[in-house]
């Protein structure tokens, strides 16, 4: 009885506060935009950054309500990685670029929660998690949500996703078994990418669409501290050689 108002006050809490981060960030994103003529670059990019599905977090509740029914040892330890997932959310989309690895440790919880939903049709294989690089936050995260709504995840179809170094980029690529019904894509995540890098670094987000498989190279970056300026003092990354 202790465990399930444990969990169910947990919920409670983070449904308060992932509903309080997203309409924050509409609210920022609303005074940005009125403003963007006026404010460094900086402001573009915080304008850009990513906003989670609101979808992904009443799914995520779904789930949980379905687990304290049935498990709850599994109950608990979906509630230990919901919460993990939103510190990192939190923390990471405060900066500009954060390291790779702190990107990885996002993802990884991220993974966690889908494969308690979707019963491990996911198998996520890293490597390089220690690169010396970084990277816009949420980037990697958002092309993983896109893997989930385009694929049709089960025991029966397990994704391989691989994220590595092959040298001057970071890939991400997973296997493609594509949804029966049409998924309509807005390209907001992958466009939403190709911008922070095009702000960022004024590099190209690669994008490789095969029939069987699906990839993106994202560039090398590094933060390069500069004198301050009139107007404030912003680290500038500039693409790693």
């Amino acid at each position: 009885m202790a465990s399930t108002i444990f969990i169910i006050t947990i919920l409670i809490l983070l449904a308060v506060g992932g509903l309080k981060y997203h309409f924050q960030n509409q609210k920022m994103q609303k005074l940005l935009e009125s403003e963007i003529s006026k404010k460094h670059v900086e402001s573009q990019l915080i304008n850009l950054k990513n906003q989670l599905n609101p979808h992904f977090l009443f799914n995520s509740f779904n789930t949980l309500i379905a687990l304290i029914e049935d498990d709850q040892q599994k109950a608990i330890y979906f509630t230990e990685k919901l919460t993990e997932f939103y510190r990192l959310l939190l923390v990471n989309s405060k900066e500009e670029l954060i390291k790779f690895s702190r990107e990885i440790e996002l993802v990884e919880a991220y993974c966690d929660i889908l494969n308690v939903r979707f019963g491990n049709s996911i198998r996520l294989t890293i490597q390089n998690r220690q690169l010396d690089t970084y990277i816009p936050p949420l980037a990697i995260q958002l092309l993983i949500e896109n893997v989930v709504k385009h694929n049709e995840l089960s025991k029966k179809n397990i994704i391989n996703i691989d994220i590595y170094f092959d040298g001057k980029s970071i890939i991400i690529s997973n296997d493609k078994k594509l949804k029966i019904t049409n998924v309509l894509s807005t390209k907001h995540g992958i466009n939403n990418i190709k911008k922070r890098y095009e702000l960022l670094s004024k590099k190209t987000v690669y994008i490789n669409d095969w029939d069987d498989r699906f990839e993106v190279k994202l560039p090398l970056l590094r933060k390069n501290k500069i004198p301050p300026t009139e107007n404030s003092q912003i680290e500038h990354p500039e693409v790693t050689r």
